[in-house]
């Protein structure tokens, strides 16, 4: 990705958290809805781990890699 990254999904966002490569907890947001575009101009170039919490309670976690 390069400036923003797109969350969708059929059931509401309860919870994001963004970790760099070490397991820092860089940011966290919170009651995002079902859709939700996140603009990332902070982040620097590299790998990034994302915890999606949703509302029934589903935790999904995934890498991202931010480009230049």
């Amino acid at each position: 990705f390069d400036e923003q990254v797109q969350i969708k999904s059929d059931i509401p966002i309860k919870k994001l958290t963004v970790y760099d490569i070490t397991g820092k907890m860089l940011t966290q947001l919170n009651n995002l809805g079902a859709n939700y575009q996140w603009n990332t101009p902070e982040l620097n170039t590299g790998v990034y781990l994302i915890q999606i919490q949703l509302e029934n309670g589903t935790i999904l976690n995934k890498k991202l890699c931010k480009r230049d």
